[in-house]
């Protein structure tokens, strides 16, 4: 397997978040998700790193000897190689800023190589598109997108497949206070910063939220950690939390939701779903994925 990256363009100034992974399918959609996190990018001072899994089965009672199989592979990551070159020249109209883009392909499947190459160039987050659940299978096993969001140690930033680029002005934090020792997350607060965005912190509220004097000192404590920050504060009262903040998102055309997760192992998945596994796969808006 060949781990060395090509490498175009210098390198700049850069913030917390030093390191981008895209993965890309080489599909329309790809492309398009793609001029998103070079937008992103170029406005937070990052550099990008492509990755491009691609991997042959043999399928059928023929028999393939392994010399054809690595023969495929040469000629996939051939192919690779050369649409990386389209990214190229999308970078270099997108960006006003001079950067690092480097990509990579290598034979893996997609969930592992993109997990697998996220550690070796130390990204600090993830950004890929994503088609929603295109059938009931996806629905109950997930999505390439939804699994590394699952199993993912840093954020992951998904751009649906019907979201039409533009400025990034108005982010929207959804918190069911269930961070960690209810901290506010630093990144939230450093990502409207540097894109100079507003912030909206929002709750939709259940009919079976905790009761009132614990729910107010959750509210007190959040507003506490962020007094000094600019951030705005929405509750709605709803029965369906998502929708909910589905509504929100319309209503108010935010650009940007970002949410908290914890990982759930399959079975929890399956029998209870999950508020950011919905999210992921229904909604319009870009979904950056915290993890606890």
């Amino acid at each position: 397997m060949d781990t060395q990256y090509s490498t175009s363009v210098i390198q700049r100034g850069q913030s917390k978040v030093k390191n981008i992974l895209f993965p890309t399918d080489f599909s329309s959609h790809a492309m398009k998700a793609f001029t998103y996190a070079l937008n992103v990018a170029d406005q937070i001072g990052a550099n990008i790193y492509l990755y491009h899994a691609y991997h042959y089965a043999a399928t059928g009672e023929f028999y393939i000897v392994p010399e054809l199989i690595q023969q495929i592979h040469t000629e996939l990551k051939e192919s690779a190689l050369d649409e990386f070159q389209d990214y190229e020249v999308k970078a270099r109209e997108v960006c006003k800023n001079p950067f690092n883009l480097a990509f990579r392909a290598d034979a893996d499947f997609a969930v592992e190589g993109i997990l697998r190459t996220a550690n070796e160039v130390s990204a600090d987050m993830i950004i890929m598109g994503t088609e929603g659940a295109a059938n009931l299978m996806e629905r109950w096993l997930g999505s390439v997108s939804s699994q590394v969001i699952e199993r993912a140690d840093i954020p992951v930033l998904v751009v649906p497949k019907d979201f039409k680029n533009k400025e990034i002005d108005n982010i929207v934090y959804a918190t069911n206070f269930e961070e960690p020792g209810l901290n506010f997350p630093d990144e939230v607060i450093l990502l409207r910063d540097k894109l100079k965005s507003k912030l909206t912190c929002l709750h939709i509220r259940s009919l079976s939220e905790q009761k009132e004097d614990s729910y107010t000192s959750q509210l007190d404590l959040i507003k506490e950690l962020t007094k000094e920050n600019g951030v705005s504060y929405k509750i709605l009262h709803g029965v369906n939390p998502w929708e909910g903040i589905q509504d929100y998102l319309e209503e108010e055309h935010v650009d940007l939701l970002v949410m908290f997760t914890h990982h759930h192992s399959l079975i929890e998945k399956l029998l209870n779903g999950s508020l950011t596994r919905k999210a992921i796969l229904l909604s319009k808006v870009p979904i950056l994925v915290l993890h606890a």
